[in-house]
């Protein structure tokens, strides 16, 4: 139960985080999220409460995020070591920045963007049975790595604590009052700041 945060070392509390209904759904996914990530590092929940607090269907939201958790995760084809890219929305951005007139009007746990990453993880699971170079089967106990940089334990908390110290995060989930950002390059400056701290690998890499 670590935060990203800054200032902070423990996350918020889930229970302090809203009603009976709200805190349920917390629950669904931050089970989710220990199942289908159990390394995952940063697990702030604060904005992804706020959000389910603007929803009449709270509880039926979040069963759908948790079921994007397993479709990424450590049980699926794809495999990834981490929730940090959707919760802390750096797939979100890069998302709104390709098509920004009719997205960016878009939150990054909105229906639109929990859409597209359903589409997305059956898209590269199609990948991964065509043997894509990028995105094809990785060996056993091993996690899925396409970016240019090392995401082994260490790495990942250097980066984005980093990252998080200098804005540099387009959702600041440890914030339920934080306005997400998406018209920044994020992409490229996370890649910025891997190539600062040593961190950068060959993006065939599995970790």
């Amino acid at each position: 139960m670590t935060s990203l945060g800054p200032e902070r070392e423990e996350r918020t509390v889930l229970t302090s985080l809203g009603g009976p209904e709200i805190v349920e759904g917390l629950v669904r996914i931050d089970a989710a999220m220990r199942r289908h990530f159990p390394e995952n590092l940063f697990d702030d929940l604060d904005a992804l409460a706020g959000a389910l607090a603007e929803r009449r269907d709270a509880l039926a939201h979040a069963a759908r995020i948790a079921h994007v958790h397993a479709l990424f995760g450590g049980e699926s084809k794809l495999c990834f070591r981490y929730a940090h890219d959707f919760l802390y929305g750096f797939d979100w951005a890069r998302w709104v920045a390709r098509e920004p007139l009719t997205r960016a009007s878009v939150g990054p746990y909105d229906d639109a963007f929990v859409a597209y990453s359903e589409q997305r993880a059956a898209e590269l699971c199609v990948l991964v049975d065509r043997h894509d170079p990028k995105y094809g089967p990785i060996a056993a106990g091993t996690h899925r790595n396409p970016f240019p940089f090392r995401r082994d334990l260490e790495s990942e908390r250097r980066l984005h604590r980093s990252l998080a110290a200098s804005g540099d995060v387009p959702v600041q989930a440890w914030d339920r009052t934080s306005i997400p950002v998406w018209n920044r390059p994020f992409t490229a400056l996370r890649e910025a700041r891997a190539r600062e701290l040593g961190l950068s690998i060959d993006a065939s890499a599995p970790d």
